[in-house]
């Protein structure tokens, strides 16, 4: 059995075949796959979905995976979310199309991610803080890929980040980076993937030292520089007195 849960509502499969079971007390913008649009507080079976082999939930959107690679989205369409409302939404389920076969699925909160079978990453929805990775904020509603390597084994999406990892190991972020998610050693948007680079705890505060003295020195440098333009300035002044 495999679930995938936000804040409002829980999707479930079983492996038995045709068997797919979505759970919620809300049911916004049709995001549990029903065609009825409302609050939803017992178990139902989504007759449409058959050999489901994996699930994944954003904030008003769900996406699907079967064992053919082919992968089908319903709820409010990600492309057109954003913070205060929600955009256009799909009644019923849908396929979509434009995809390879695909092998993996990701939900951010208003993006959705996926891994084809070549290990290329593919992606769509909002774009607003570069967590598609295109170096660009527009988002689409149709999958285009992305500028990930190839050899993409996992992927993940967070509310405005989107991370992935390849078969060396390395860790790829994007996306919105406030308090520090990308790993970077800083806090500045990404809107290219870039891998994320370990180090140990020494190196890590000698380059925060070296850091944090290069800005005492500049800021040194500054009220140097004001203080001896204020004397020039009084000298200068106290010569033409002289002369006058």
């Amino acid at each position: 059995i495999r679930v995938s849960s936000n804040s409002n509502r829980l999707v479930q499969f079983n492996k038995v075949p045709r068997v797919r079971i979505p759970l919620s007390p809300g049911n916004t913008y049709a995001s549990l796959g029903h065609t009825k649009n409302e609050i939803q507080p017992y178990a139902e079976k989504i007759e449409s979905l058959s050999n489901i082999t994996s699930i994944a939930t954003g904030w008003h959107h769900s996406v699907a995976l079967n064992d053919k690679g082919e992968v089908f989205i319903w709820g409010s369409d990600p492309s057109t979310q954003n913070r205060e409302s929600t955009g256009s939404f799909f009644q019923s389920i849908k396929k979509v199309n434009g995809l390879p076969q695909i092998k993996e699925i990701a939900c951010g909160s208003w993006h959705t991610l996926a891994i084809d079978s070549n290990g290329e990453t593919w992606g769509w929805g909002k774009n607003h803080f570069g967590m598609l990775g295109t170096g660009d904020t527009l988002s689409t509603s149709t999958p285009i890929k992305l500028k990930l390597p190839v050899g993409i084994c996992a992927i993940g999406g967070g509310c405005f980040q989107s991370l992935a990892v390849d078969t060396a190991g390395n860790i790829w972020t994007m996306g919105d980076n406030p308090s520090g998610q990308q790993g970077q050693g800083n806090y500045d948007r990404l809107h290219y993937p870039k891998k994320v680079l370990f180090e140990d705890k020494l190196n890590i505060q000698l380059r925060n030292y070296k850091f944090w003295i290069s800005r005492i020195l500049k800021y040194l440098l500054f009220i140097t520089s004001i203080f001896l333009n204020i004397y020039l300035y009084k000298k200068l002044k106290l010569t033409m007195a002289k002369k006058s």
